[in-house]
């Protein structure tokens, strides 16, 4: 098994550094809107595989928090170029989607349940009926999360997943955790659920400063995320809101508990950070073991946001991306 995987590497490897045919420009993406069963609008987005290399998988990528299409362009394109479709979308409350409070800066949410019944209708409404291949989701950071759950609430849904930097846990600092989860719900019980969390607020790109972001390690991509947030203003979300936090302390109650995990059947691959500041990865491999299929991989020199990391961190991600996926197609997961 190592050497197929060894293999599989070295031939994504290839592709990525532009080596054999394909693609010479990725199709751009077709983006739409989609009126989901609460009334609300998701803003959605498909991109279609290089046909020379056509896959019997389609890809559904699950951003993390604040995000928005735009600011992962570069992951789905390189998806597209190994052969898959990928259908993406912003999450309610953020990048082109309705959001959910007056101020359209605040990251706020009344419960994670309300993400995934959105998600749940767009897989059924939007990409089930759009496919005949095998689904594979991935997730990152909260969309890591979102995806674990999904995973386990709505079995049968996808043939597998691939959690990145998934929130299983969260860094606090400089406060204890205990302190901000004791923060969260004093708020939220007492109707101040809507008002940002200590420390945030609007968007500043002043403070937005490659030297002590907390996402990537390579200065061209982060320089290419501040002009994408700066050509798209109206996509972009601040600081989290105490409602936020408390719903996903309250999400993540469920991913630690092992009787909700153990009972997964689907195939995963789980990858960690070392230099995460985001999340917490302490408790990855252990929340990995007890999942049934899982495959835990850790990068140690990698800031939060994988995808997005330096070429020699990114093009091992999609290596092992590609592989899996490979072995999620041939049943050997």
């Amino acid at each position: 098994m190592k050497k197929r995987w060894q293999r599989g590497g070295l031939l994504v490897l290839a592709c990525t550094l532009g080596l054999g045919a394909g693609y010479a420009d990725v199709l751009p993406p077709h983006f739409a809107h989609m009126t989901l069963e609460s009334g609300a609008k998701l803003r959605i987005a498909s991109w279609k595989g290089d046909p020379l290399k056509h896959r019997q998988t389609t890809i559904v990528f699950l951003q993390g928090r604040a995000s928005f299409v735009e600011k992962n362009k570069e992951v789905m394109e390189s998806l597209s170029k190994l052969g898959f479709d990928v259908e993406t979308f912003d999450w309610i409350g953020q990048g082109g989607s309705t959001r959910l409070i007056e101020n359209s800066q605040k990251g706020y949410i009344d419960d994670f349940d309300t993400y995934l019944t959105c998600f749940h209708d767009y897989m059924v409404r939007h990409v089930k009926p759009k496919v005949s291949s095998k689904v594979i989701l991935l997730g990152v950071s909260m969309g890591g999360h979102l995806a674990l759950r999904y995973v386990k609430e709505h079995p049968g849904m996808v043939d597998g997943a691939i959690l990145v930097s998934p929130m299983i846990d969260v860094v606090t600092k400089p406060y204890p955790k205990f302190i901000a989860r004791f923060m969260s719900t004093f708020a939220h019980f007492t109707g101040a659920g809507k008002m940002y969390a200590f420390g945030y607020g609007d968007y500043d790109p002043k403070k937005s400063v490659f030297n002590v972001n907390k996402e990537t390690q390579d200065p061209k991509r982060f320089d290419q995320m501040q002009k994408t947030m700066k050509a798209h203003p109206h996509f972009i979300t601040g600081g989290p809101t105490f409602g936020w936090v408390y719903a996903a302390y309250e999400s993540m109650d469920k991913t630690k508990n092992h009787a909700y995990l153990g009972t997964i059947k689907e195939p995963m691959l789980f990858i960690s950070a070392g230099l995460d500041r985001i999340v917490d990865i302490q408790g990855d491999r252990e929340t990995c073991a007890i999942i049934p299929h899982c495959r835990y991989k850790v990068y140690p020199k990698a800031f939060h946001n994988i995808p997005l990391e330096i070429d020699e961190i990114r093009d091992l991600f999609l290596s092992q991306v590609d592989t899996f996926v490979k072995s999620v197609e041939e049943g050997l997961s």
